[in-house]
């Protein structure tokens, strides 16, 4: 059918990354499922949690962008650069 699927990982504030700790824990069900089902090249998984560039002033609280600022725009533009 040449569907695709793009799961985007948002980004995690540096507080809330320290309490949560260990991202794999939240998130190895679902990249077993990519593996398991062999959905690599239409299933992509694009990870912002603990992407560098997301600062705690890009954020509106603690696990929301900002809607009006930088980091939601940069977000925006890398997962548009993604869809093609």
């Amino acid at each position: 059918m040449g569907h695709r699927v793009l799961v985007v990982i948002p980004p995690c504030r540096h507080d809330l990354r320290a309490v949560l700790h260990d991202k794999n824990r939240y998130f190895q069900e679902l990249h077993w499922v990519r593996e398991q089902f062999k959905l690599v090249g239409n299933f992509d998984i694009v990870d912002f949690y603990d992407d560098p560039f997301f600062q705690y002033e890009h954020f509106g609280d603690f696990d929301h962008l900002d809607p009006q600022g930088e980091g939601c725009r940069y977000l925006t533009d890398m997962v548009m650069s993604r869809i093609g």
